[in-house]
């Protein structure tokens, strides 16, 4: 998803929050805070829905409650995941 999709997620989740907030009549600084929080809370949610959906595919692909099924999801956790440092 980080390809050219992840940018133009962002970029409309930017474009609904400046309109959000000039529908709403905001002053300039709580448009601003709109600005600021709305792509942390995108951010947010679809980390937990591809963290659930991680979750959902070690429990179909190991079976549930397993060993290897609970050390995906326990790696989702961990302050450095190993799966992070595939990706640079």
């Amino acid at each position: 998803m980080r390809s050219s999709l992840h940018p133009a997620l962002f970029a409309a989740v930017y474009r609904v929050a400046a309109r959000v907030a000039q529908a709403g009549g905001l002053t300039l600084p709580a448009k601003a805070q709109v600005l600021l929080v709305a792509p942390k809370v995108t951010q947010a949610v679809s980390a937990a829905l591809l963290d659930g959906y991680t979750w959902k595919l070690a429990g179909k692909v190991y079976g549930r409650g397993t060993r290897p099924a609970l050390a995906a999801v326990r790696s989702m956790f961990l302050p450095f995941p190993p799966h992070v440092f595939c990706l640079v």
